[in-house]
């Protein structure tokens, strides 16, 4: 009777498994039936024990007369029933106290949030111009789930690292430490619209939702609130539908305002100042076609921080001038518009420093952080302001956790710039240099990492290796420019130390009809 009472119970609370979702039964339910059948089965022991189950029912059992005497309680005994209570035991310690390593994704945010990552979705159009459609649409999912700030959200920055390459969702999960990934794809043909898309267990592969939409263009934003519903729906189901519509943040109505601004955004990634300037033409027109876009008027901002600080080449300073005067203005119109959008308040914080109000940048940083502690972007603008108020080893640990969050940044150059900076400032050069090696491997052109590496080897006393450096700038970068160095946001007195450093070295301003390399 004992073996039967542990079969029944094994069967009850598979059947209670697999109907309490169904029936929309707490979470408790499940455990408390394996409690139930726990304290049962002693129970059991003792009914199987003094019964019988015969053809006529249950009997008490009676001793026959060619029964042996009744005997008592052995070791064997002992040992049969101590064998049971520990099967039972263990059958119901996994359901009651398990790993987690079955459990549902709501069970294992109990004690740590899931982390999320959303790859690019593949471009399947036959036409290839349609790719700012499948992008835009990956990054837009990003932006809503991490506004919901229940689960981290892996930066867009690695997973956009992934594009095009084959690779498995294991892969993914374990190199970047997701729990969760997001794949899909995109078919525009007209205005038809096919996507499809899948949320996956980044621990084994099995696909835990997907779905296929086939919807017009006009439809594309109701169809990503669909799909960040599906996913929340999946990965954290105590989630309101009223938390997602809260997260949203500012979207535009406008469809081609929308189109234009993903655009934009694809070209600003560039590194080239043509591209800049098409991006800066095509958010220009999606701000004009809706002038409460918030996003737009953010991209906008860093396109012209950039002239400022990467094409100082292509522009002149009354150039650069206007650009970071247009940055901040472009940087307080989309905080106006949406102060609860955390990469508004990020480049504010940035052009504040560009303008040397500092406390005003960490500020805004911080407001940032709060809104958003997901992102690995927002945690290097904070480690950067840290750097630039002369706070060095937060600003070193902040940047330490922007690279927990992003461990797979194609952006680590600026990184490892800003450890180089914060370890010269901090007084130790051999670190520094060691940093600005490590950025100029990944981005030759970075012109501040060879600025670093003059003024570092001059201090050391190592003059020919300074020389070396300087020609590797004028090298890498041809047409660079010190001249609009007092725009940027570097820390106070460092462009002067920048620019006292190449002039040391022989280096001059292209401009001025300098040779090719200094002397």
């Amino acid at each position: 009777m004992a073996g039967a009472y542990l079969v029944i119970g094994w069967f009850v609370m598979q059947v209670v498994e697999v109907m309490a979702p169904a029936l929309n039964l707490p979470d408790w339910v499940d455990g408390f039936v394996a409690l139930l059948w726990i304290a049962g089965f002693p129970i059991a022991l003792v009914l199987a024990w003094a019964f019988d189950l015969t053809p006529d029912g249950i009997r008490r059992t009676v001793p026959g007369e060619d029964d042996p005497a009744p005997r008592g309680f052995g070791a064997v005994d002992a040992a049969l029933i101590a064998g049971l209570v520990v099967v039972a035991g263990l059958l119901s310690y996994e359901r009651v106290f398990g790993d987690g390593s079955a459990a549902a994704p709501s069970e294992r945010d109990a004690e740590r949030p899931a982390v999320i990552a959303v790859l690019p979705f593949a471009n399947v159009s036959a036409d290839p111009s349609q790719e700012h459609i499948s992008d835009g649409l990956a990054i837009d999912i990003v932006g809503r789930l991490e506004a919901l700030r229940v689960f981290p959200v892996i930066s867009l920055n690695s997973t956009f690292s992934y594009k095009g390459k084959a690779i498995t969702v294991t892969e993914v999960s374990a190199q970047l430490g997701a729990d969760y990934v997001v794949e899909g794809t995109v078919r525009r043909a007209g205005e038809a619209l096919r996507v499809t898309a899948q949320l996956s267990d980044g621990t084994n592969g099995h696909t835990l939702w997907s779905e296929t939409y086939d919807r017009t263009f006009a439809d594309l934003f109701e169809l990503q609130d669909e799909i960040t519903h599906s996913i929340v729906a999946s990965v954290a189901p105590e989630i309101q539908r009223s938390e997602i519509e809260k997260s949203r943040t500012r979207k535009t109505g406008d469809l081609a305002a929308y189109e234009l601004y993903l655009k934009g955004l694809r070209l600003g990634r560039t590194e080239s100042f043509d591209d800049a300037m098409r991006a800066r033409t095509a958010l220009l027109a999606a701000t004009e076609r809706d002038p409460t876009f918030a996003a737009a008027w953010v991209e906008l901002a860093w396109v012209e921080h950039d002239q400022i600080t990467y094409y100082a080449g292509d522009t002149s300073l009354e150039r650069s001038t206007e650009a970071r005067d247009r940055a901040l203005e472009y940087a307080q119109k989309a905080v106006s518009l949406d102060p609860r959008l955390a990469e508004a308040r990020a480049v504010l914080g940035h052009m504040h420093l560009h303008f040397q109000r500092i406390q005003d940048g960490i500020r805004e940083f911080e407001r940032a952080a709060d809104l958003n502690p997901a992102s690995a972007s927002i945690q290097s603008q904070v480690a950067w302001g840290r750097i630039v108020a002369g706070q060095y080893e937060e600003g070193l640990a902040a940047m330490a956790a922007a690279q927990r969050l992003n461990p797979n940044d194609p952006l680590a150059w600026e990184y490892a710039t800003n450890e180089a900076v914060a370890h010269w400032l901090n007084g130790d050069p051999e670190r520094a240099l060691e940093r600005a090696g490590a950025s100029i491997r990944m981005n030759p052109r970075n012109p501040y990492m060879y600025m670093l590496q003059v003024g570092v080897h001059l201090e050391l006393g190592q003059e020919a290796e300074a020389r070396a450096a300087a020609q590797e700038l004028r090298r890498r970068v041809p047409d660079w420019t010190n001249t609009t160095l007092p725009l940027t946001s570097l820390p106070t007195g460092l462009a002067s130390r920048f620019s006292a450093a190449l002039e040391a070295v022989g280096w001059t301003d292209p401009r001025h009809g300098a040779s090719a390399s200094p002397e």
